[in-house]
């Protein structure tokens, strides 16, 4: 099929008889690729300004990027159904999503990928087949980006890296190990830190009948690890190697067929060794989401964040004040992307340790790591065994999981530099009401309310038709409580379970500061301190709130 825009590779727009269409400079095949990699979405100025430059973006960015798509919508102005659209601050290119490269590839990923998971090898190798045939390279040759472009490339390349892991598996399956080798070396000689790869190469170069050449493949899989990372291969790597050097009978870990090629005087067929560790507990300790009100930007923003891969696992810190929505925004940003981490979400909450004196942060590290490894089925550490060990042990485990971590509440980088493990494919979010210094990490800040979302959130937790019967009042509360959706939170609850109050009576206590304002026993609570005092004269009033536990009637208390 004819694709218009081709990113996957040096990006280019193709007319339907094969003639280039001219894109520019640099910078405007910079901004065209941006556009492409969010096709029918509307890209803000301010993510387009930090895309495309390397460094900070200069003075005159803003006329610059009104001047690039100018120059652009001349350019595609021949092509029919194709669109560059201006919003508020955002510009959309409109056309149909077959006309991109990456849509047929991530539609015959997908499709490969369900083909493998059920057993048919042969329609995976076919799909993952026609999926790396449109593959040409890497789209930033021939332009120049910034960080927040960059990694979405990256996750790209990772996708790709991916597929060729996968349709390298299916084709081992069919007895097609010189192709397999082939595409595995080529993947390994970019990207040499790929357990998976390495796996699935010595299991081809095994299965093929070389044993001196997959067990050579391990020693150069450990050298990288060591050299680049300090870490030992991951234990389906380590497993891979024990079977081809005593040949010990595996039991299989995956329900998929396999081909039944023996090694030696082995009964037992290499590939029973292969895939996931079926085996091994998968935690999904994630906690149900909260009530959301969708905050698109900063959910597509912390998606992001997690979906890029790089040399070390990814860490995302959300940072805001309390009663701010961290916590709900980790979780629904979790949810959102938990089946790319297969392996497992981990989840603690570290607001609500018991002992969080500042003299004992190595006894909490050590019993949080001591869970972790027990959640993932490792044996538990000894009583005697310190926190760098068990925190050592927890690298290793980890380095080759596809794993999801969330360190919620987190008070200062100390605590959470033991938890990360060390796996280039797992994943971490952490939250927390200041600035952590973590290596690698990608700060988010995470604002108050708008007036409209904290409105949709007093609405979710009322009645709508009490909000229109009575928008001043409502509008009087979501103002006092300064856009904090806790505090939003305990006020709606409060009108829930006290609908007798009404929102106009809500609103009166509030002006008042009334003392008779609390929070119904059971209700949790997170608010932080006041908002600054306002020149008007009224003050935004909080309720009382103690950390880990639900208040008595009469513990509220407004601002002074």
């Amino acid at each position: 099929m004819h694709h218009t825009f081709q990113i996957l590779g040096p990006v280019r727009v193709v007319r339907k008889n094969g003639e280039l269409v001219p894109t520019g400079g640099p910078k405007q095949r910079a901004l065209l690729l941006a556009l492409l990699l969010n096709l029918n979405r509307p890209v803000s100025l301010d993510w387009l300004a930090e895309a495309l430059w390397e460094e900070r973006a200069p003075a005159s960015a803003m006329a610059n990027l009104r001047s690039y798509v100018n120059a652009l919508r001349r350019a595609l102005s021949g092509l029919a159904g194709v669109e560059i659209a201006g919003h508020c601050r955002s510009y959309q290119l409109r056309a149909a999503p077959e006309r991109l490269d990456l849509t047929a590839f991530e539609q015959a990923a997908k499709g490969g990928r369900a083909a493998l998971t059920r057993g048919d090898h042969t329609a995976a190798a076919t799909g993952l087949q026609q999926a790396i045939s449109l593959w040409r390279g890497t789209a930033e040759q021939g332009t120049r980006c910034g960080q927040p472009m960059a990694a979405r490339l990256a996750a790209l390349q990772g996708q790709y890296a991916t597929v060729v892991e996968d349709h390298a598996e299916a084709m081992i399956a069919l007895g097609e190990y010189r192709d397999a080798t082939f595409r595995l070396r080529v993947l390994l000689s970019e990207e040499p830190l790929r357990e998976r790869a390495w796996g699935l190469l010595m299991r081809a170069l095994h299965d093929a009948g070389d044993t001196a050449g997959a067990l050579f493949a391990y020693g150069q899989a450990r050298k990288y690890l060591v050299a680049e990372l300090g870490i030992e291969p991951g234990a389906e790597l380590r497993r891979i190697h024990q079977a081809i050097l005593g040949c010990a009978p595996q039991r299989p870990t995956s329900p998929r067929p396999s081909v039944q090629r023996q090694c030696g005087t082995c009964p037992t067929p290499l590939d029973t060794i292969a895939g996931p560790q079926g085996s091994r507990p998968v935690p999904r300790q994630l906690p149900r989401p909260v009530l959301f009100v969708e905050r698109k930007r900063a959910v597509a923003d912390t998606v992001a964040a997690l979906r890029r891969e790089g040399h070390f696992a990814s860490v995302t810190v959300l940072t805001g004040p309390q009663g701010v929505g961290k916590s709900a925004l980790a979780l629904r940003a979790a949810h959102a992307v938990r089946d790319r981490f297969p392996d497992g979400q981990l989840y603690v909450d570290l607001s609500d340790l018991p002992d969080r004196a500042p003299t004992r942060p190595s006894v909490s590290s050590r019993r949080l790591l001591t869970g972790f490894l027990a959640a993932l089925g490792e044996p538990v550490p000894a009583s005697d065994i310190d926190e760098a060990e068990c925190a050592a042990r927890f690298r290793s485990a980890t380095a080759n999981l596809r794993l999801l971590l969330v360190l919620d509440g987190a008070t200062d980088a100390a605590r959470v530099r033991p938890l990360l493990p060390s796996g280039r494919h797992c994943a971490v979010i952490v939250t927390s009401r200041h600035r952590l210094s973590l290596d690698y990490a990608e700060h988010l800040q995470v604002d108050p309310f708008t007036a409209q979302e904290a409105m949709t959130l007093l609405a979710e937790f009322t009645r709508a038709d009490w909000i229109a019967a009575s928008p001043q009042a409502a509008r009087e509360i979501v103002d006092r409580c300064a856009g904090q959706p806790g505090t939003l939170r305990h006020l709606g609850e409060l009108l829930s379970c006290r609908p007798d109050l009404g929102v106009d009576r809500v609103a009166d206590l509030l002006r008042r500061g009334s003392r008779s304002l609390s929070v119904p026993p059971g209700l949790p609570t997170s608010c932080g301190p006041c908002p600054p005092r306002r020149t008007d004269g009224r003050q935004p009033c909080w309720i009382a709130s103690v950390p880990g536990r639900s208040l008595p009637p009469s513990s509220a208390q407004p601002c002074p």
